[in-house]
């Protein structure tokens, strides 16, 4: 008894149907199996009807779309689950990636992405790297924990942030006059 996934071509609309087979004991042959009654039936499936429900909703008895009752509905392929791998390493679905915050045809396609962006993945970073950016996190909270310090002992704030400190620390631009 499967879950078939049904789109309507009218409003955009994915809905899901549970078909059922009623089928008696014993083996059937291939004319047996094609009389064996299907609840509902493909051909009666419509946007709305009672059957169906939308996979996107949390609960099936409060939907939250309201349906236009057109029979312009058709079966679509179930993407993502298994696909054919191409040589790019594409499968037959896309899928959304979490990270990129977009659809992605593949590993390699999100990782070219992510490449684009100037993004790669933590797997990917040195141990090295990471223990320098860790030290200079701790060094730059040291250093605001010593300005806070000095901000309340009451010295002056133009004191403690000078230009040619901002310019060093790369928070302003170098062709701003400094101290002179």
């Amino acid at each position: 008894m499967p879950f078939y996934k049904y789109k309507c071509n009218d409003c955009g609309q994915t809905i899901e149907c549970l078909h059922k087979w009623v089928s008696g004991p014993g083996r059937k042959t291939l004319e047996e199996m094609k009389e064996i009654p299907v609840n509902p039936l493909v051909s009666d499936i419509y946007c709305g009807h009672p059957e169906t429900f939308d996979p996107d909703s949390r609960s099936r008895e409060e939907p939250n779309y309201e349906y236009c009752g057109s029979k312009n509905v058709g079966r679509t392929f179930a993407g993502g689950s298994f696909g054919i791998i191409g040589g790019d390493g594409a499968t037959g679905g896309s899928f959304y990636s979490d990270n990129l915050g977009c659809m992605v045809k593949s590993r390699k396609h999100e990782d070219e992405i992510a490449h684009s962006r100037g993004l790669i993945r933590v797997s990917d970073i040195s141990r090295d790297n990471l223990d320098r950016a860790f030290d200079r996190s701790v060094e730059q909270a040291q250093q605001h924990q010593s300005d806070a310090e000095r901000f309340k002992s009451g010295e002056k704030l133009e004191d403690i942030y000078s230009v040619d400190r901002l310019k060093k620390d790369g928070l302003l631009d170098s062709n701003i006059k400094g101290d002179e």
